[in-house]
């Protein structure tokens, strides 16, 4: 990092977000919500993308939440926390003696899950299937990235005075006009990119995409009294 920083490199760091808390893993709500069925998982454990597939494809009982290798319990969804934490000091160490600013995800995903953004008149979340988050759980849908592009050109601008061109919020609701993981008309099914690997073919396969009329939700009309 020095070594850039004394080349005359103008960078920016980003942090680890809380990937404990990605669309990837799922709690029982969630759970309940794309299986039709509530399997008890207990109050704070975490059970994977790939069990909800097997459960709502029904090639599992429910067995599998009994297994420790399918489910994360409290005691490690702390371990990991406290992992990402660390490896942020590290990142954070590595900025200050670089004197290179640290855009801090971690508090921004924070941030998104407090106060979820609206856009187009959609609340999005970092659940499946809330917009913030592709089908595979993972990464970040058009607008997930979008949002997270907007906040490290500004933070390069205001470190560097580079005079990058923002990405606006009328930016992002263009973005997610044409998001295919934005649920836009409301329905629980949002476009998805049929063929685009393996989990995005199995969500149209298993009606979670699909939705190829999915066009936002006019505002209804005001009656004149």
């Amino acid at each position: 990092m020095i070594r850039l920083r004394t080349a005359g490199v103008n960078a920016v760091l980003l942090n680890l977000p809380a990937v404990v808390s990605i669309a990837f893993l799922m709690d029982n709500d969630q759970l309940t919500f794309f299986t039709g069925k509530d399997y008890g998982l207990p109050p704070g454990h975490r059970t994977s993308l790939f069990a909800m597939i097997m459960l709502r494809l029904g090639s599992d009982n429910g067995s599998i939440l009994q297994d420790p290798n399918w489910v994360l319990d409290p005691g490690e969804l702390a371990l990991i926390q406290s992992r990402i934490d660390e490896f942020n000091a590290v990142i954070d160490a590595a900025g200050a003696a670089a004197e290179f600013p640290v855009l801090d995800i971690s508090q921004l995903f924070a941030d998104v899950i407090t106060e979820p953004p609206v856009v187009r008149g959609r609340e999005l979340s970092n659940c499946f299937g809330g917009g913030l988050f592709s089908l595979d759980g993972i990464h970040a849908s058009n607008t997930g990235y979008g949002l997270l592009a907007q906040e490290t050109i500004r933070t390069a601008n205001n470190a560097w005075g580079l005079g990058l061109r923002p990405i606006t919020d009328s930016d992002i609701a263009r973005i997610a006009l044409t998001d295919p993981h934005i649920d836009k008309d409301g329905d629980g099914r949002v476009t998805g990119r049929l063929g685009a690997g393996l989990l995005e073919t199995i969500m149209f396969l298993l009606g979670i995409s699909g939705d190829f009329v999915d066009f936002p939700t006019p505002p209804a009309a005001k009656r004149s009294l």
